[in-house]
Order: C-alpha cells, then structure tokens, then sequence
C-alpha cells in the first residue's frame, strides 16, 4: 500500500569538490552520496542559511560505468530568494528514477561566495506491507536487480482490503504512579509470609508425630 507520507532519507553534503563540473567559473559543487547506488521517483530538498541570494541549481547523476553522462543535468531550476528579514525556503527538486554512487549538485555562484548547503534530504515513496503468512519461516529479499516482479494472490484481495474499516484501538486507564510498584512488593511479602507458615507447619508436625514403637 501505498503512504501519502514520503521516506525522509538524509543526504549528507560533501566539501566543494574540483572536476570537470567544478571547472566553470563561479560553480560550486557537492556530492551527495547514494546509500543503495540507486533511487526511484523522489525530490530532493536542499535547505541553507543564506537569506538574500539567486542561484541557477544543476543536479546530475554519477554513474561510474558511464563517466561522460555525469556532464548532463538530470534536473536543472532557478533557487532564489530576497527576503533579509526571513529565512529562505527549502528547494525542492523533482528527480526521475536514478542509478549511480552518488548525485552531484552544481550551484552556479557568479561572483559570489558560495552557498552554503546546511542539508539535504532524498524524499522517496512510501510503502506499507501487509503480510499474512501462517507457514514455514520466509526470507524477505530486497534490491536484488535480478529478481522477477512479484506475483502474489493477495493481490486479488487488494480492493477488499482498501475498502475495509480499520478498528481503532483505544489504551485502558493510566494507573497512578507508584501503583506497580506497590502490587510487586505486596505480592513478595505474601509469599515470603506463605513460605515461613509453610515451614513453620513442617517443623512443627515433626516436633508432635508420635515416635515409631521399639521391637
């Protein structure tokens, strides 16, 4: 099923780094390292603490069986913002489905200090999995490229499922502070008390039974 919320996955930016990227005049490039070599559908989130600036953004893909591609922007938009007394928005970055190590974002600065980039974060969708399965212990596998789309007869169920009601859960009365507590010690002193009878009754039937007759 899918989330209406999206997978918040934090990008940690690198140094400016030199390259062919970083060759123009004026550009300042990050990576932004890729945990799973790959991503589908999501938008990317930059933030930073500059409050009066406009900047021509670039984000490309760099794919180490295809270095020549890393020179072509998967995405490319205008991030601007003239309020001193506010700070400025997140940009928000639609991105295609991608493969490679890491992205790489190219901020063209003109003559300006760089800006500086405080977080990045890699929104994805969302999936929730229901999963019924009374059998054999299972294996879950996730990312291997060379598995078949599933195919399971769950799927037929999936109309009933969505249109069923969800039954909400409710939490019973708080007990006061201290009341755990005080069950566990009363519980104790009543079997410590059970045990110290329970003895003192063994001891006394053999202080009182009647001692066997002598032939």
């Amino acid at each position: 099923e899918s989330r209406p919320e999206p997978l918040a996955v934090p990008l940690v930016p690198s140094a400016p780094l030199s390259g062919a990227l970083a060759s123009r005049p004026g550009t300042t490039v990050r990576a932004l390292p890729l945990a799973f070599g790959a991503a589908p559908p999501s938008r990317l989130v930059l933030e930073t603490t500059a409050r009066v600036f406009t900047r021509t953004v670039r984000v490309y893909v760099e794919e180490p069986d295809a270095p020549a591609r890393a020179r072509d922007p998967v995405a490319q938009t205008t991030w601007a913002h003239a309020d001193p007394a506010h700070p400025a928005p997140p940009l928000t970055i639609a991105l295609a489905a991608i493969s490679g190590e890491r992205v790489l974002v190219a901020v063209d600065d003109g003559d300006n200090a760089p800006l500086p980039i405080t977080s990045a974060t890699l929104l994805l969708p969302a999936w929730r999995l229901r999963f019924f399965h009374p059998g054999p212990e299972l294996r879950l596998l996730q990312g291997a490229s060379g598995l078949a789309p599933p195919r399971y007869d769950l799927a037929l169920l999936a109309p009933r499922l969505r249109a069923a009601p969800a039954r909400e859960a409710a939490l019973g009365p708080a007990s006061p502070p201290g009341a755990r507590r005080t069950v566990t010690a009363r519980t104790a002193f009543w079997i410590v008390l059970a045990a110290a009878v329970g003895g003192l009754l063994v001891l006394v039937a053999r202080l009182v039974r009647p001692g066997r007759p002598q032939s």
